[in-house]
Order: C-alpha cells, then sequence, then structure tokens
C-alpha cells in the first residue's frame, strides 16, 4: 500500500538556540519591580474604569459628570478628575491586604484636594461618603442618597445655616430633647428613633394618630428654605402619611406630605396637618428621597416637592406666608385598619437648610 513518507532526520540548527534567545531577551528593557508596577498600573488605568463599573455599578466620569450638573455654580477644580481618582483606586488595590471595597475607601480618603476649602471638604466628603462600598444594595443604595441629601443641604444653604439628623438615637418612643412633640388624634402610637438610624412607627391599638416634632435648634431666619427626607421603606397602604416641612415657634407653617400612593403640600396648625391641597399621584418604592423648598427671591410664597429628583409638584403661590423665624417640622401619622394601625414609612435620615434660590 502506498502512502505518505516522512522525514524523520533532524533538522539541520546552524545557531545556538540559547544564543538567540539570550540576544531577543536583550533588547528588552531590564525588568523591575517598579517597572512591572508601572505596566499593571498602565493597564489597569486603560481597562480598569469599564472594571470598576462591572465590580460596584459606578461609572466615575459620569458621576463626576452628574455632580457638576447637581451643584453647577461650584468650582470643581481642586478636585481630583476621575482618572486621577482611579489611579488612586488602583495603587490602593495592588496592595495585598485590600480587596476592592477597601481599595476605594483608602484611594478616596487618601487624596489631597488641591484647595481643600471648607465647602470643597463638605462636597468631597459627601463624595466618599456616596462611594462607601462593603453594604447590600439596599444599604449601599440608602448610604448615597443620604450622602446625596447632605450634600445638597450644603450647597443650596451657601453661607447659610444647614442641619443634618442621621437619627442615631438609642431606640425610644420619642425623639429626645431639643425636639417638641405634637400629638393628636383618638389613638395611640408614636413616632420615634428605632435604635438602627431611623424613626419608625411604634403601633399601639387600632385608631389614627398623628407624632410630630418642631427642632428649636435648628432654626432658619430667612423664611426660605428646604428640607430632605430619605424613606427607608414603604407606607402599610394608603392613609399613613409622612410630613417634612417648617414652622414658626407657634407651630404654624407648611410641609410636604405623602402616603402610600399621593403626595402634596399640607398646611400646619398648632402642630397639627391638614389634609392634603392638590395631591399628586405617584407609585413608591424603599429608599424614596422627599424634598420640599419653599420660597425664591422671585417667588416668595412659592413651593416645590421633588421625589428622588424629579419636579413633582410645584406651586407658584401657596397663599402662605412664612415667619422669618422658622424651624424644623417633622414627622408622621398611622390610621385605622381593621383591628391594628397602618403605619408611615420608616425615615433613615433628613436635612433642613436655608434656601439661597
Amino acid at each position: 500500500m502506498g502512502g505518505k513518507v516522512y522525514d524523520r532526520r533532524p533538522l539541520e540548527v546552524d545557531r545556538d538556540p540559547r544564543k538567540q534567545l539570550a540576544e531577543e531577551v536583550g533588547r528588552f528593557p531590564k525588568l523591575t519591580p517598579e517597572s512591572l508596577l508601572a505596566g499593571y498600573v498602565k493597564s489597569l488605568q486603560d481597562f480598569g474604569m469599564e472594571a470598576l463599573r462591572q465590580v460596584i455599578g459606578i461609572d466615575l466620569p459620569l458621576f463626576f459628570a452628574w455632580l457638576k450638573g447637581l451643584i453647577p455654580n461650584f468650582d470643581f477644580t481642586s478636585f481630583p478628575t476621575p482618572e486621577q481618582a482611579w489611579t488612586s483606586i488602583i495603587h490602593a488595590f495592588l496592595d495585598p491586604l485590600s480587596g476592592i471595597g477597601d481599595a476605594i475607601t483608602k484611594a478616596f480618603s487618601g487624596i489631597t484636594l488641591v484647595d481643600p476649602g471648607t465647602a470643597a471638604n463638605n462636597v468631597w466628603n459627601a463624595i466618599t461618603g456616596i462611594l462607601t462600598v462593603g453594604n447590600n444594595a439596599q444599604n449601599v443604595g440608602n448610604n448615597a442618597m443620604r450622602e446625596i441629601n447632605a450634600l445638597k443641604a450644603r450647597f443650596f444653604a451657601g453661607d447659610g445655616a444647614y442641619y443634618i439628623d442621621n437619627l442615631d438615637y438609642a431606640s425610644s418612643p420619642y425623639l429626645p430633647s431639643p425636639y417638641v412633640r405634637y400629638e393628636s388624634g383618638p389613638g395611640a402610637g408614636t413616632f420615634g428613633p428605632n435604635g438602627s438610624s431611623a424613626l419608625a412607627w411604634k403601633a399601639a391599638g387600632a385608631s389614627a394618630r398623628t407624632c410630630c416634632y418642631r427642632n428649636p435648634d435648628m432654626h432658619i431666619s430667612t423664611g426660605k428654605f428646604g428640607a430632605a427626607m430619605l424613606l427607608e421603606t414603604v407606607s402599610e397602604r394608603s392613609g399613613p402619611m409622612n410630613y417634612l416641612g417648617a414652622v414658626n415657634s407657634s407651630g404654624n407653617g407648611i410641609a410636604l406630605g405623602r402616603s402610600f400612593n399621593q403626595a402634596g403640600l399640607v398646611t400646619v396648625s398648632a402642630g397639627v396637618p391638614s389634609a392634603l391641597i392638590s395631591p399628586l399621584s405617584y407609585t413608591e418604592d424603599k429608599g424614596d428621597s422627599w424634598e420640599i423648598y419653599y420660597g425664591t427671591t422671585a417667588d416668595p410664597r412659592s413651593a416645590r416637592i421633588i421625589l428622588n429628583g424629579g419636579a413633582a409638584v410645584v406651586v407658584a403661590d401657596t397663599g402662605i406666608t412664612l415667619d422669618n423665624d422658622i424651624y424644623l417640622y417633622l414627622g408622621g401619622s398611622a390610621v385605622n385598619f381593621f383591628f391594628t394601625q397602618a403605619v408611615p414609612a420608616r425615615v433613615g435620615s433628613f436635612t433642613f437648610f436655608e434656601s439661597n434660590l
């Protein structure tokens, strides 16, 4: 049978392969730990933005662009570029004791601002808080929104007063002094700290009850204010309400009110909120952030209610003129639901600030 014939003789080699290999290696620069690190960092820089986005869901360029849109009058020239921030993350990540979360925390806490003024530090602290990782998705989202609300309070207050309460109190039926309490309705139940950095309704009985507060230490003297609150849960059915706004020392003022599926303005008289005025329908979700702004230079009696950054209710003239001296107003109400109470959403944090609009 015919077939292919293979020449099994060894190939003739006219050069020593070991010598040739040595010559080839000699053409490359000498490899050192420093040069290897530099090359690794360069590779991560080339592809790392996408890698970071995949790992923690944050696109740094878009994130920084969003911040500039959020506070357009702020000077960001003292801040690192996204590329510089990412380089710092890479160097921290190369520490063998660091995971990606530790690396991000180390990197952003280690960056020095070019011009660390008070405003820059405030904004940068909020950014580092937004980028905190290591929690579950809901907690990360809550932390981010909490820091965003704090950042907005600092920005809109300008040189004016702003207040932030993350509700880090021991569990109690009521908020502690100096909060002044207003209670109404035939039922029982209280709205107080739950010991886990939140304000939660403590149900009792089945009848309707309202529990709200004024804080005399959270004071604004211009009659124009902004306020925001983060809600960690949804309401139980329709009817229960959360309130946030401002009142004078007699407990008279204006607030936003929101329930399971409606939101709007309410008037406040002696600490007691009215029914919703011209409410808007919406769909609630965990982690909702609600804001109210009252008064601008052009329209001193106007009001805006904002849900998760988008305008929900705009009233050009509320018909309400606030005193110059106003104070935080916050609270909630429960309603009857068969043999128990349907309760308002849990509040994770809030801000109250002088508005410079």
